[in-house]
């Protein structure tokens, strides 16, 4: 159970701690592109062709072929897309990456120093794409060692989880910034 995100990096938003769009939390300014599906084949359409098609070409050969499959799940205005669970994240290096790094440097100032130290010893591998990954299990360790604990009488456990996994978010970000010039995010929402 939980939202995912997927791309250029995988893993797993914290429950009821960290939201879809907390991207935006690391990156002043950016913004996310909402992802809409056809109803009955499921496939992507780009937002910009929304205007253009009014049904899915790719599998069927008319509108009226594709109403016909998919009118009892449609609204009155005959649309045959939706939005999507999925919101997507472009991010630039050039655009991106000074307000990433930025960002990354006073969450550092909030989060305990042995917990800093765990994230650097992993920072510059390339598994930390994968969120999944077993690499986290010690930093992930560390910042249970804080449950029931209020650090520096100011941040509550959740508050604390809450820069930690903005953090690893933007870490994995940060990875892939300066090996290409872009990263892909796809957030469920």
């Amino acid at each position: 159970m939980g939202r995912e995100y997927i791309g250029d990096i995988s893993g797993k938003f914290g429950f009821a701690i960290q939201d879809s769009c907390d991207i935006q939390n690391l990156i002043e300014g950016i913004l996310y592109e909402i992802e809409y599906e056809w109803y009955g084949c499921g496939c992507n359409i780009e937002p910009e062709l929304l205007e253009q098609k009014n049904f899915c070409d790719e599998c069927y050969e008319t509108y009226e072929a594709h109403y016909e499959d998919v009118c009892k799940y449609i609204e009155d205005d005959e649309k045959l897309y939706f939005e999507s669970s999925f919101i997507n994240f472009y991010i630039n290096r050039i655009k991106h990456y000074e307000k990433l790094v930025q960002k990354l440097s006073e969450i550092k100032e909030i989060l305990p120093n042995d917990i800093i130290i765990e994230f650097n010893k992993i920072e510059n591998n390339e598994v930390i794409k994968d969120g999944y990954n077993d690499i986290f299990k010690d930093v992930y360790d560390k910042i249970n060692t804080y449950q029931n604990t209020e650090y520096k009488n100011k941040y509550t456990f959740d508050k604390l989880l809450e820069y930690f996994l903005r953090y690893k978010l933007g870490i994995q970000i940060k990875y892939i910034l300066e090996k290409q010039d872009t990263c892909f995010v796809c957030c469920e929402i």
